[in-house]
């Protein structure tokens, strides 16, 4: 690792935070609160936009979790905090910070908000609402492992990298089709793929901050998409689409009866509990069926994207600010009331970047 040594317990070290949306809103938030922000990252060419902004540098083996406490121990002093606003490196970075004695989540807890396969058993385990699933492996017998999900899983089906990432997910309505994009799964990287139930109901994430185990609702974001959030198996082309590919637009907070928000709160904190997740913000993916949250993704820090700017433009509530006080152990900012339909909604529309007003928002049912 290489990078000028920096003295006094105040380095907050980011690994492989881009600087983009919220990355260089979060290196100004940390020197906000004192601290000196450090961007850890492989390759200091991919970030030449901290660098200019005058963020410090730390090049360093982020790709090697067993590794990277080590090299951030022999080049910085006083470590305050290890985190990053990089689903990828959020394993990484929760390890580091464990290995260092540093506050944070668990690492197993990351690991399996990471891992679909992981979360899908620990939410089973929870008796917890998620979508049926099976894990198919490389070592397996990928036609006896098709047969045996189709034996318990409606069609169509959703086939997905478990651990994220190329060639995304897939809606597949047929055998051949299942078998095909697991094949493309397992030859793409290095975990299994995931063969899990399709959530037919409109998106929903919900927004936590959380301190020693208790999470609170900040708020409820609705996402409206064009058409299901997942590419077609039978158009190649598309089929490589991230899986919001397809969104038009988030609201914040989401026009839902009191009783849909407490459902998909309740939920979500159970989902939170049930993996371990246990300090700073938190994203929790979820689909409303038949009155019904189902949990299909969590993300142990703050959501990407448009949706910390619409959440701090509807109620003034920072998700990067929370997500950097819980790296360094300090408590959340005192939540706002909570949201409601009538509360200033904000919508971005992401390609387009434009805020609409509350009464153009249609009512979610």
């Amino acid at each position: 690792m290489t990078g000028a040594r920096s003295r006094g317990r105040s380095n907050l070290v980011f690994v492989e935070s881009a600087a983009g949306r919220s990355g260089m809103p979060a290196f100004r938030r940390a020197a906000e609160l004192g601290l000196t922000p450090v961007l850890a990252t492989a390759d200091p060419a991919r970030h030449a936009g901290a660098a200019a902004a005058g963020v410090r540098i730390a090049v360093c083996a982020t790709g090697s979790p067993g590794t990277l406490a080590r090299e951030l121990r022999s080049a910085l002093d006083g470590i305050a905090g290890v985190t990053t606003l990089s689903r990828s490196h959020a394993v990484a970075a929760a390890r580091a910070a464990a290995d260092l004695g540093l506050p944070g989540n668990p690492p197993d807890a990351v690991a399996a908000c990471h891992d679909r396969a992981r979360l899908r058993a620990r939410l089973a385990a929870a008796r917890l609402p998620s979508p049926a699933f099976e894990v198919a492996g490389p070592d397996d017998d990928l036609d006896s492992r098709v047969v045996t999900a189709l034996s318990r899983i409606a069609t169509p089906c959703v086939v997905r990298p478990a651990l994220g990432g190329p060639p995304g997910a897939a809606l597949c309505e047929t055998f051949a089709e299942v078998t095909d994009h697991c094949r493309k799964v397992l030859s793409s990287g290095p975990g299994p793929a995931l063969i899990e139930g399709y959530l037919p109901g409109p998106e929903f994430g919900v927004e936590t901050a959380g301190s020693g185990g208790v999470h609170h609702c900040v708020g409820i974001t609705s996402g409206g998409a064009a058409r299901p959030p997942y590419a077609t198996a039978r158009q190649p082309d598309t089929v490589t689409r991230q899986p919001h590919a397809a969104t038009r637009e988030h609201v914040f907070p989401a026009p839902v009866p009191p009783d849909v928000a407490d459902e998909l709160t309740a939920t979500a904190s159970g989902a939170l509990a049930a993996v371990g997740v246990t300090d700073g913000a938190a994203h929790v993916t979820m689909r409303l069926v038949g009155g019904r949250a189902y949990v299909v993704g969590i993300d142990a820090l703050p959501a990407g994207g448009v949706i910390p700017g619409l959440v701090a433009r509807a109620c003034g509530f920072d998700l990067i600010d929370a997500h950097l006080r819980a790296a360094v152990g300090l408590g959340p900012l005192p939540l706002p009331g909570r949201p409601t339909p009538g509360g200033r909604p904000a919508v971005a529309v992401p390609r387009q970047e434009r805020w609409i007003p509350p009464s153009a928002i249609p009512t979610s049912p």
